[in-house]
């Protein structure tokens, strides 16, 4: 890619918003997005990436650090 090109393109994509310039590199980058996603996706169905419970009560989140009412230690 010669440098006016690029030059070019940067200023194309900093004249678009911010959810423009994004749709803007994922068609770019297409086959790359493409490969990590299969690349994720057998890491997850072959058990090497363990699903994570992402939902975290205040309850819990103020028990793990020991600041609950009824004053237990952690």
């Amino acid at each position: 890619m010669s440098r006016s090109i690029r030059k070019k393109e940067k200023t194309l994509i900093s004249q678009m918003t911010p959810a423009e310039s994004h749709r803007y590199m994922l068609s770019k980058y297409s086959h790359i997005k493409l490969q990590i996603d299969t690349a994720n996706g057998e890491k997850f169905s072959n058990g090497m990436v363990k699903a994570a419970d992402t939902y975290r009560s205040p309850y819990d989140l103020r028990k793990k650090r020991g600041r609950t009412a009824d004053g237990q230690q952690k």
